[in-house]
């Protein structure tokens, strides 16, 4: 039972520390897309920052215009931070997410392949075969 319980706390600090990577990485990434940083210093504003999902962009159309909204993490001061961008900069910002994935894939895929344990497909390693299927008449 007691090995169980440690095994379930890693578990759990291993996803807290990922959620927190993967929000810092979306930070950064709204950063270099172009949102701007807004400190919510009005009471008003703090209380909207706190409605916000964290970890997550909202969307939030003003007078006919669309704005992307994203509550900054691990602020513990008097007001909270808020990552706030259009139009240009969400798509800049979803660019830069599929290059960043890309990138993340690609680097996966070379440590699979230089990998000392990797021995290829094993069974599948054989030529492919060609399967005819029916045609339909």
């Amino acid at each position: 039972m007691h090995l169980l319980l440690s095994r379930i706390a890693i578990l759990l600090a291993a996803a807290f520390l990922a959620g927190c990577a993967s929000t810092q990485r979306t930070e950064s990434l709204l950063t270099a897309a172009g949102f701007q940083q807004v400190p919510a210093t009005s009471p008003q504003l703090s209380g909207s920052v706190q409605e916000l999902p964290p970890g997550r962009i909202t969307l939030a159309p003003r007078g006919g215009t669309n704005f992307y909204l994203f509550p900054a993490s691990g602020r513990q001061s008097e007001s909270s931070l808020l990552y706030v961008g259009g139009e240009a900069q969400y798509e800049e910002y979803q660019r830069l997410l599929k290059q960043q994935e890309a990138a993340d894939a690609a680097a996966g895929h070379a440590r699979l392949m230089s990998s000392p344990n990797w021995t290829g497909w094993g069974a599948w390693d054989g030529p492919l075969i060609t399967i005819p299927t029916p045609t339909s008449r």
